[in-house]
């Protein structure tokens, strides 16, 4: 089972009574990201108002310069035609993001996905 789609299948179960939707981009961030140099123009612009991206922008570090040169640009850009800007919000706490602890699932969701893996995927919680 691809990664993401164990994430999503134990964020479903873990989540109970939440109205939420996945909604998985990759093929199309693989298919489009070298077409054009505003690609990432053109994807800050999906959270203007049709979501919210969870990501960390570092200024700092090893994707500073990949930030500086095309994340920041871009998103100034966004914020010049639409008037407001892009809604992100921090995946990580800054200043954590390379916080072991952000690595792993809380200890307390154990259970689940042992029975997730144990059962092949078809364990089910009881509301």
């Amino acid at each position: 089972e691809p990664l993401i789609s164990f994430h999503h299948n134990i964020l479903k179960r873990i989540v109970l009574n939440i109205n939420y939707e996945i909604h998985d981009f990759s093929e199309w961030f693989q298919k489009t990201r070298h077409l054009t140099e505003y690609y990432y123009l053109y994807y800050l612009t999906l959270f203007i108002c049709h979501g919210v991206l969870f990501e960390n922008v570092e200024l700092e570090g090893p994707e500073e310069s990949f930030s500086k040169s095309k994340i920041i640009p871009s998103f100034e850009k966004a914020q010049e035609i639409f008037g407001v800007k892009p809604l992100i919000c921090p995946l990580i706490p800054t200043g954590h993001e390379y916080d072991y602890y952000w690595w792993c699932y809380p200890v307390k969701n154990k259970e689940i996905i042992r029975k997730y893996l144990k059962y092949k995927y078809k364990y089910q919680i009881k509301k």
